[in-house]
């Protein structure tokens, strides 16, 4: 009868435990959701991204926190939200990437990287000049392209799929959005 009384009493502690992380999940995620704001990082966004980074240029047009504000704009578009909702995908981080080469130009121009399939992802922002932003629509396209990465890191015919399918349902989702 001693031994029944200890396993239960070790359950009811691991309960206790369990409820006490759950609470402190739970007001963690309620802060995310409200974006705190940390050393130039924020977090939040549903859960479905865990921090944002822009890249400090000394003589950058428009200014870093315009960038911030870019990539919560793509990150909260709602096809995205969406998208990742739907597969279930979460990111570590998403960051500014240098903008190295001229786009349409130099041999290797990259606008978009996916790190260890969503621990972080990188989009190109900025213009060649570093006077602007690249094109929104370009962005998400490219964003959409770095998500496909989640499932597949080689661009292979399976990857090729994915991505088409991505791209149709985030076009589908505005389609409906607009019709409404």
């Amino acid at each position: 009868a001693h031994d029944l009384q200890d396993v239960n009493y070790v359950e009811k502690l691991t309960y206790r435990v369990r409820d006490f992380d759950r609470e402190a999940r739970r007001q963690l995620q309620q802060r995310h959701d409200n974006f705190e704001v940390s050393l130039g990082r924020q977090v939040g966004l549903h859960g479905l991204y865990r921090c944002f980074k822009v890249l400090d240029w000394p003589s950058s047009t428009p200014p870093p926190s315009q960038a911030l504000a870019l990539l919560h704009r793509l990150a909260g578009d709602s096809g995205i939200v969406e998208l990742m909702q739907t597969h279930g995908w979460t990111v570590g981080a998403l960051i500014e990437l240098p903008p190295e080469g001229t786009v349409g130009v130099s041999p290797v121009c990259v606008l978009g990287l996916n790190v260890a399939r969503g621990q972080q992802i990188s989009l190109r922002l900025r213009t060649d000049d570093l006077k602007g932003f690249i094109n929104f629509d370009t962005i998400i396209l490219t964003l959409l392209h770095e998500l496909a990465h989640m499932e597949y890191d080689d661009h292979n015919r399976q990857f090729q799929v994915l991505n088409e399918q991505l791209n149709w349902e985030y076009s589908a989702h505005h389609k409906r959005r607009r019709a409404a």
